[in-house]
């Protein structure tokens, strides 16, 4: 289940590093990457330790996190 990122319990929120969800941007294969913390990432990377980027959408993007999926 992915949850707003206000809906994490805050232990889990207070350990995350600020992440800031920029641009999107579709590549010329058809992978869409999205901008994190001024890195240009695609589904799967890891953006910070331990953080994953999940799903990229047009509005955002999911990311897991110490068994938890929430969305910024």
């Amino acid at each position: 289940m992915v949850v707003p990122y206000a809906n994490l319990p805050p232990a889990i929120r207070q350990s995350l590093p600020p992440l800031v969800v920029g641009g999107f941007a579709a590549g010329e294969s058809g992978g869409t990457m999205v901008m994190v913390d001024d890195k240009l990432v695609r589904e799967g990377d890891e953006v910070a330790p331990g953080i994953r980027v999940e799903k990229i959408l047009v509005d955002g993007a999911e990311f897991a996190y110490k068994g938890y999926r929430f969305r910024r």
